[in-house]
């Protein structure tokens, strides 16, 4: 079984090209959290909502495990995405916390997706922001999301993420085509494998990601 993950910001392109790699290759896609959040009960063990609702997250896996098939398996965000969310609360201001949280992915490693390779894919502020527009979302997607200042402190993990594990960085600048999307299966595919090394030294690398 192979996982490959694409995690990015909001509306950078990340559903549409797993949706081209399973229609035209017959892999295995498993939607992001956000699908699944409904079905995971609502608990408050902590102090903070925030921590609360990062639980609820990477409990999602859980159910998410069940949809993972023997082949190749397009995962829409994992758990790196929730943990450039909590990055992004400290760096906004908005609430310090990675210790406790990089404590519940201790607590959540048996159930927390690892996958064998991660794909951020990125594009520019202002493409990522028209693209929400154009869909009629605005009203659907939090105004905290739609920030700058969020965006630049989601590509700041990414960058340091996929530095970290030797991730393959996609950039969906222009609409993507047949033949690009084509192209970028030749280079996700061709990537060895992100440079996990096993979970603990993977949960390090978040650490040192969130400038713990």
């Amino acid at each position: 079984m192979r996982v490959i993950s694409f995690d990015g910001n909001v509306y950078t392109g990340k559903t549409t090209l797993i949706r081209f790699l399973s229609d035209n290759y017959g892999y295995v896609s498993v939607d992001e959290h956000s699908l699944f959040i409904d079905g995971v009960p609502q608990r408050s063990f902590y102090k903070s909502e925030y921590l609360n609702l990062q639980d609820r997250y990477l409990s999602v896996d859980t159910y998410r495990k069940s949809f993972l098939q023997t082949g190749v398996n397009l995962l829409d965000r994992s758990f790196v995405s929730v943990s450039a969310h909590v990055f992004a609360l400290y760096e906004l201001g908005l609430a310090d916390i990675r210790e406790a949280y990089f404590d519940l992915l201790k607590k959540k490693i048996e159930e927390i997706i690892f996958p064998n390779v991660f794909v951020w894919v990125r594009c520019g502020y202002n493409i990522s922001r028209a693209r929400c527009l154009s869909v009629n979302n605005r009203k659907e997607t939090e105004d905290i999301y739609l920030s700058n200042k969020y965006f630049e402190s989601i590509e700041k993990f990414n960058a340091k993420w996929a530095l970290a594990v030797g991730g393959c960085v996609i950039n969906t600048e222009s609409n993507p085509t047949d033949l690009w999307c084509s192209s970028i299966h030749d280079k996700i595919f061709k990537n060895p494998g992100t440079n996990l090394n096993g979970k603990i030294v993977t949960l390090d690398n978040i650490r040192r990601c969130m400038n713990l």
